[in-house]
């Protein structure tokens, strides 16, 4: 299994022992594995969320939000369709350059995506209300190492001021 074990505690149990078990999986790829870290910032409603799920679910949006609803972390923000949290997501490309976020037939866990990958993309997804901006998205900025900010812009709005000031 690419796992190491070692024993913690034995306990003589009313038939045998019982062991307590530090299990741990062999980290022996970890440091070939490049990952880069993209913070995505805009206003509200201009596509932030929904960027991310085209990308990582492989599908294009229907129109309605659906791209988006695999990034939302809570049922409120499916509701009223606005992140009001970061929410990180991940895109993984293997030795051949070739995506690993999808399957045949379901979509692959995390784990799965990261052990198949030997290049990450982590895209952090900030909510782009003025009212959530402050507690949440500043707090991500800080806390998160991110390489690259990508900064979406309405290509059906004017650009405002608030957007001039993020």
């Amino acid at each position: 299994l690419g796992c190491t074990t070692k024993v913690q505690k034995l306990i003589e149990g009313k038939k045998g022992l019982i062991a307590e078990m530090h299990i741990k999986k062999q980290e022996e790829n970890l440091t070939n594995k490049i990952e880069i870290n993209i913070g995505v910032l805009g206003e509200e409603g201009t596509g932030k969320s929904t960027l991310i799920g085209v990308l990582i679910n492989g599908t294009l949006d229907n129109g309605k939000g659906l791209a988006r609803t695999g990034v939302f972390r809570h049922k409120h923000e499916l509701l009223c369709g606005k992140t009001s949290s970061f929410s990180h997501q991940i895109l993984g490309f293997d030795e051949k350059g070739e995506l690993t976020n999808y399957g045949d037939l379901l979509r692959p866990s995390l784990g799965q995506i990261v052990d198949k990958s030997t290049k990450i993309i982590n895209f952090y997804d900030m909510a782009g209300s003025t009212k959530t901006f402050n507690r949440t998205t500043l707090s991500t900025l800080s806390n998160e190492y991110l390489d690259y900010l990508l900064f979406v812009i309405s290509a059906k709005e004017v650009m405002t001021k608030k957007t001039e000031d993020l």
